[in-house]
């Protein structure tokens, strides 16, 4: 399949559907193709994947097992270890056309519960359970390598977490 083609028809094509809460789009053929609820800044439904998730053979809950294989989740938290955890400054850049500016975190460190609340209203849209937001806050709060470091510990946590990979 080139770039230019693509088994979808076109966006022009679909019809969308709101009632000003949620909203689908409907393919020609009356496909359902794309739904979120209950809002629209919603995951997809058809990306859903159950949070109680259990690995076979394992007994361990990891519902982003059912989405990523053992390598691909080792190789997402590496990706996100590496990327913050060679900071030396609130704001860097990872190359052309990407810099990551952590100064309005490193502001909140000094509370972590403020900064907690940050993180998870930026990243999960407040979302967070609060088994995982207490992960978090115990690990900020224990972490001795300063502001920037306590940022660095609370964004590795929820973006190395199943509820992230899972619901992004």
């Amino acid at each position: 399949m080139s770039l230019t083609t693509s088994p979808f028809p076109p966006i022009a094509d679909y019809a969308f559907l709101s009632n000003c809460h949620t909203g689908a789009l409907v393919a020609p053929d009356g496909a359902i193709d794309w739904l979120c609820v209950p809002r629209f800044d919603a995951p997809s439904v058809f990306n859903y994947f159950s949070p109680g998730y259990v690995i076979p053979g394992f007994g361990v809950g990891g519902p982003e097992f059912q989405i990523y294989t053992p390598y691909s989740s080792v190789y997402r938290d590496n990706l996100v270890s590496g990327l913050f955890s060679a900071y030396s400054s609130n704001i860097n850049s990872n190359g052309p056309g990407t810099i990551v500016d952590l100064t309005p975190f490193v502001a909140l460190a000094g509370s972590p519960q403020t900064l907690v609340d940050a993180l998870d209203l930026t990243l999960t849209n407040g979302l967070a359970p609060a088994g995982l937001k207490n992960i978090l806050l115990n690990a900020v709060q224990a972490e001795g390598g300063g502001a920037l470091r306590r940022v660095q510990t609370g964004l590795y946590l929820l973006l190395a977490s199943s509820y992230y990979n899972v619901w992004n």
